[in-house]
C-alpha cells in the first residue's frame, strides 16, 4: 500500500465557515493480518472528537466523529504527487446516538511495567459480574505519556466501553491486540507517530 503524509492545511468554504476542528496528534496503525493501514487524528485538549481515515474497500476515505454534537463528517482522501494527503469534505450526517453498550459488562484489568518507557495492559471483558462468559480479551502496550487513548481503544474494540465508566490508562498504544470470542483476532501495530504538527479542518456551515 502506498504510504501517505498528512497535508498541513485546512478545508474551508468562503462565506460559509462553520465548525472548526483542530488536531495535534497523528497516529498510524497497520493491522497484522490484512496489512491495511488506518490513521487517526486527535486533539490532546479535546477528546470530544477525532478523525479516522485509511484505505477501505471503496478507496481512501475518512470520518470525523463529533461525539459531543453527535455529528459524522465524511471525507474523501486523495494522495497528491507530493505524497501528501488532501482532505475533500463529503457531507455531514446527524445521528441519533453512537452505538452504545447497555449491558452489564464486567472488566478485569492488570498492568505490568515493561520498562521505563512502556507498560502492558491486559483487559478481560466478561458478560457480567458472575464472570462465567468472556466477551473479549484486550492486550495493550502503551508508551508512557499523558495521551488519552479512550477513543482509539473504542474504535479498535468496536465500542465495547461505550456507556460504561471504564477508563483505560493514559499512553499512546504501540500495539493493540483484540480477541473476540467468535475466534476473530486482530493485532494493530503503531507504524507512524507525529506529535509536533498542526491540522485544522473547517466544516461548511450547515443549513438549519
Amino acid at each position: 500500500m502506498k504510504k501517505y503524509l498528512i497535508v498541513f492545511g485546512f478545508f474551508f468554504c468562503l462565506n460559509c465557515l462553520g465548525q472548526e476542528y483542530k488536531f495535534d496528534v497523528f497516529l498510524e496503525y497497520q493491522e497484522q493480518n490484512d496489512k491495511r493501514i488506518r490513521f487517526f487524528l486527535f486533539n490532546t485538549q479535546n477528546i470530544n472528537y477525532y478523525f479516522n481515515g485509511g484505505s477501505f474497500y471503496h478507496g481512501l476515505s475518512g470520518k470525523l466523529f463529533d461525539l459531543n454534537k453527535l455529528l459524522l463528517h465524511g471525507y474523501g482522501l486523495e494522495n497528491l504527487p507530493s505524497n501528501e494527503l488532501n482532505f475533500i469534505y463529503d457531507g455531514t450526517v446527524k445521528i441519533q446516538h453512537f452505538k452504545t453498550n447497555n449491558s452489564n459488562y464486567y472488566f478485569e484489568k492488570s498492568s505490568t511495567l515493561i520498562d521505563s518507557l512502556d507498560k502492558k495492559i491486559e483487559i478481560i471483558v466478561y458478560k457480567n459480574i458472575k464472570k462465567k462468559r468472556i466477551i473479549m480479551k484486550i492486550d495493550l502496550i502503551l508508551e508512557n505519556s499523558n495521551f488519552n487513548n479512550k477513543n482509539l481503544i473504542l474504535y479498535f474494540t468496536h465500542g465495547i466501553f461505550l456507556g460504561d465508566d471504564f477508563t483505560t490508562e493514559l499512553g499512546i498504544p504501540k500495539q493493540v491486540k483484540v480477541e473476540f470470542m467468535n475466534g476473530n483476532k486482530y493485532t494493530y501495530n503503531l507504524t507512524k507517530k507525529k506529535t509536533d504538527f498542526y491540522l485544522e479542518l473547517i466544516i461548511p456551515k450547515q443549513n438549519e
